[in-house]
């Protein structure tokens, strides 16, 4: 890749400024025919003059040699005065000096094809940039500095020593090596295991992190649903009246509460109505119990919860209303006031328990990723395949091929999935003398 690219780097717009990043062998050359006087070293920002085609704007240029830049090749950035006219003018003279405009991500692309980053590190950064709560904040920058990575290197290290053991058995017959090695082989594969199945008890934590929680408030007509809604997000966003059957569409609302992203999805009142319209609303309101991660049941009857409830797999919590008139409670797990706000706080505390908010927090590493859950559990089968083996008594380099398997799926985490890695630390490992 050694063509030149550039691309904005700031938002479309009238801005203050503007940041023109580029990339590619023959940069600073070309851009010391627009910018003077040109940095004399680089990773320093040089105030001078921009000029094109006979206009000239003050502007700032720092550049980053190769290989030590973003994407291990020459790099640069201008930063100019935030006009978009000017920002076109600019990108025309890049276009006339060899320029063209990056792909999404080719700069970060770049860079791991340069051996700069992973593709869990960049996957981080994306993450990162798109994050929407100080929890996907937090999960993103983990992953970003490589967090998860490290992981995945260190099992795969595990996984190279149980390949060396066994491939020094197959190579050196005559030592009778491989019933000594099979019982460490297999210790190993259990902390291996052990392992993964920590890292993969932290997936519903880290989508929690990543995407928010998504909560379905239900219930019957007419018992608060709405200023339950209300209440919560602090303003009017659903209508409150005592017609039943006022909410008949899905209503979503988002709130950040202890930088985790809740998502309220009010729903339309569980009775049996003519009314088509209504009918909608009430299979909405199942679809959204469906895709809910909690629910809110609220009832301002705390005798039972219906039997539609009881049936849900959905964690629920059970939400007595109206607690301004009647402030008892029987079998709710908490009463709430959507009109005076009593409790509200206390609801959201709950929530956050129940989705393991601390974890989501603190956890060092979270799972967020579908592809790296997807990896770490097609190496876990493999892994409890090659220890069956093991107890079957399999001959040693059937139960390497499929410990290879393992190997292969954990680098396809940070995209390392080249065996000669496997092949370097058998070498260096295993010096028998021959």
């Amino acid at each position: 890749m050694q063509d030149k690219i550039f691309a904005l780097s700031t938002a479309v717009g009238k801005s203050a400024v503007a940041i023109l990043r580029m990339s590619g062998e023959g940069t600073k050359a070309a851009l010391k025919e627009i910018f003077q006087p040109f940095p004399d070293k680089p990773n320093y920002l040089k105030y001078g003059n921009l000029t094109i085609d006979g206009l000239t704007d003050t502007a700032m240029l720092v550049y980053f040699d190769a290989p030590k830049s973003y994407t291990g090749e020459e790099m640069a950035e201008i930063h100019l005065h935030g006009s978009m006219p000017l920002v076109r003018l600019v990108s025309e003279k890049l276009f006339s000096l060899g320029f063209r405009t990056a792909n999404n991500g080719e700069f970060t692309k770049r860079a791991y094809v340069n051996g700069k980053t992973n593709l869990s590190k960049a996957e981080g950064l994306a993450d990162l940039v798109n994050a929407e709560s100080l929890a996907a904040l937090r999960a993103a920058g983990i992953l970003a500095r490589g967090g998860l990575g490290d992981i995945a290197d260190g099992l795969q290290n595990d996984l190279t020593d149980c390949l060396a053991r066994l491939e020094a058995a197959l190579d050196y017959p005559e030592e009778d090596l491989e019933g000594a090695e099979m019982p460490l082989v297999e210790e190993i594969l259990t902390s291996a295991q052990e392992k993964i199945d920590g890292l993969l008890r932290t997936a519903r934590q880290g989508k929690t992190a990543k995407f928010g929680a998504r909560v379905a408030i239900v219930g019957d007509v007419n018992v608060g649903k709405s200023s339950l809604l209300n209440a919560i997000v602090g303003y009017d966003r659903a209508i409150v009246s005592s017609v039943k059957g006022t909410t008949r569409d899905t209503i979503e609302e988002s709130i950040d509460f202890k930088g985790i992203k809740f998502t309220f999805i009010d729903t339309a009142g569980q009775r049996e109505t003519e009314d088509e319209i209504e009918m909608i609303g009430v299979r909405r309101a199942k679809a959204a119990m469906e895709d809910a991660d909690i629910i809110l049941f609220v009832s301002d009857d705390d005798s039972s919860e219906p039997d539609w409830i009881k049936r849900s797999p959905v964690p629920t919590i059970f939400v007595k209303s109206k607690g301004d008139k009647d402030p008892t409670r029987q079998k709710a797990d908490i009463v709430v006031s959507g009109k005076t706000g009593e409790n509200v706080q206390r609801l959201l505390e709950m929530i956050f328990d129940a989705l393991g908010g601390r974890q989501v927090m603190t956890a060092p590493v979270l799972l967020t990723n579908q592809r790296h859950e997807e990896c770490l559990t097609s190496a876990q089968e493999c892994i409890k395949e090659a220890k069956s083996m093991i107890r079957d008594g399999v001959t040693a380099d059937l139960i390497a091929a499929t410990i290879r398997q393992a190997w292969q799926y954990v680098g396809q985490i940070t995209g390392n999935t080249d065996m000669q890695t496997v092949v370097d630390a058998i070498f260096s490992k295993f010096c028998l003398g021959k």
